[in-house]
């Protein structure tokens, strides 16, 4: 599935889509288990698309984890995320 993802994002990047999100859930069919791993992989292919989470399943994780993992994201690959609020 992460592979696919980043096969659609970077030609996204190349022709000016401003920004993409992705849904965290645990079932493959729905969305990938751990969307901030495929959202560094393609924020490593990419480079003036913003890219954030539009689902992230808080309540199978730790929220302040969530914030750090996110956060970190962000100081690898400097650009502005696009993160729900």
């Amino acid at each position: 599935m992460g592979a696919e993802i980043i096969e659609e994002i970077v030609p996204a990047d190349q022709v000016g889509l401003s920004a993409f999100v992705l849904k965290e859930h645990h079932r493959p069919a729905f969305g990938p288990p751990a969307a901030l791993v495929i959202l560094a992989a393609d924020a490593s292919c990419t480079r003036y698309i913003r890219l954030g989470s539009a689902v992230t399943m808080l309540s199978s994780d730790d929220p302040v984890r969530v914030l750090e993992h996110f956060t970190a994201l962000n100081l690898v690959y400097p650009f502005e995320p696009a993160i729900p609020r």
